[in-house]
């Protein structure tokens, strides 16, 4: 039951994604490249948090590590 929630929540997230973009260009033209510029920077910031968390859970691991 809960991985059906966590569907339904990806995919009313998305949705909601998709309907601000469609509003921001259709209803206060907003140019579609500097939509995708936006999307871009988003990816990026999310990708480099990923990354850092990776790096601080390997520090860690590392660090953490009695012999």
């Amino acid at each position: 039951m809960a991985r059906r929630r966590a569907w339904r929540t990806l995919f009313l997230a998305l949705l909601a994604s998709a309907s601000f973009a469609w509003s921001a260009i259709y209803q206060f033209d907003v140019a579609p490249t500097q939509m995708l510029e936006i999307l871009w920077m988003s990816l990026s910031v999310v990708a480099l948090a990923i990354l850092g968390a990776a790096l601080l859970l390997l520090l860690r691991s590392l660090f953490s590590r009695r012999d």
